[in-house]
């Protein structure tokens, strides 16, 4: 009776691990999809942009769950760099999370502006100021980039940060 409640647990514990690895995986597909349509259509920003809503439905009903994806590709990809964020600044909302995923995946300003589909530049650099302010870093001349590098230095990874 043992071994047979031990081999059930186990067959368990193995199951849920191996729809785990199936989940990531996907994600991790999903993303080189992605950094491949970027860089296929890198100098064609509306091509891009065309491609990218193709592979990615991006609409305000699907946002947020593209986002959670987005900050477990980063979570999984840089050692829960975003989770770390999150308990050390609850402030934080899930869209500006989001866009720290991006800047340390290394999109540019202009690129996070294209997927978001916002027609003001303005608008990402607001973004931006809310979060620096948020992580303290208003009166520092030190950029989101490089707070995100020293991060990730700090766990000896690297990000694909520009600065």
């Amino acid at each position: 009776m043992i071994i047979l409640v031990s081999i059930a647990i186990f067959f368990s514990v193995f199951m849920l691990y191996r729809h785990k690895l199936k989940d990531q995986k996907k994600r991790m597909d999903s993303l080189k999809e992605l950094l491949e349509i970027a860089s296929r259509y890198e100098s064609r920003p509306a091509l891009f942009y065309t491609k990218f809503k193709e592979s990615v439905k991006v609409n305000s009903q699907y946002n947020r769950q593209w986002e959670d994806e987005v900050i477990s590709i980063v979570n999984l990809s840089y050692g829960n760099i975003i989770e770390e964020l999150k308990s050390t600044h609850p402030d934080l909302t899930v869209h500006e999370l989001c866009y720290c995923c991006f800047v340390c995946l290394g999109f540019s300003p202009q690129a996070i502006r294209v997927l978001y589909d916002h027609t003001n530049l303005n608008s990402i650099y607001t973004v931006r100021s809310k979060i620096r302010s948020k992580l303290g870093l208003v009166n520092t001349s030190k950029s989101l980039d490089s707070y995100f590098e020293g991060l990730l230095a700090a766990k000896g990874l690297s990000c694909g940060c520009e600065t």
